[in-house]
């Protein structure tokens, strides 16, 4: 017997055919921004929240304690939108900004609360405050690729 005959998904040639799909090249660049959106916003929600949590028992001045409340801010406006954005949804990218202003507010807030005495304080804010808008704006721009329509 043929295996044509065995098998009926088998072409008449008797041999194996492999349908190879094509997958276009703006999904897998928005699949890889995707990914790295997501893993950074969890994985800094999840540290940030940690340490967020641990801190808000502590005393200290009133600048020292909005930097752990605000930690835990992003932390939970992270976890929602790194989820978000795993489901590609489009209520993902508010959690993202709001995870974006907490995190460069605790980021750059947090040098000038704990600041010793003599350090350059506004050089320490101005530095960790672009570090955190540059860190932030690329993670949102990742998280705007992600959750955008596919082009047709």
């Amino acid at each position: 017997m043929r295996h044509a005959a065995i098998v009926p998904n088998l072409p008449e040639g008797g041999g194996r055919r492999f349908q190879v799909t094509r997958i276009p090249e703006a999904d897998i660049k928005r699949n890889i921004a995707m990914l790295l959106s997501a893993a950074v916003i969890i994985g800094i929600s999840v540290l940030g929240g940690r340490d967020g949590i641990d801190g808000i028992t502590d005393n200290g001045t009133a600048l020292q304690r909005s930097v752990p409340i605000a930690s835990v801010i992003y932390a939970v406006c992270g976890i929602i939108a790194g989820v978000g954005v795993l489901l590609k949804r489009a209520w993902s990218f508010p959690f993202a900004i709001l995870w974006a202003i907490a995190a460069a507010y605790t980021g750059s807030v947090a040098s000038v609360a704990w600041a010793e005495t003599g350090q350059p304080v506004l050089i320490a804010f101005a530095g960790a405050l672009v570090g955190c808008i540059v860190i932030c704006g690329l993670v949102l721009w990742g998280v705007r690729i992600a959750i955008s329509p596919p082009p047709t």
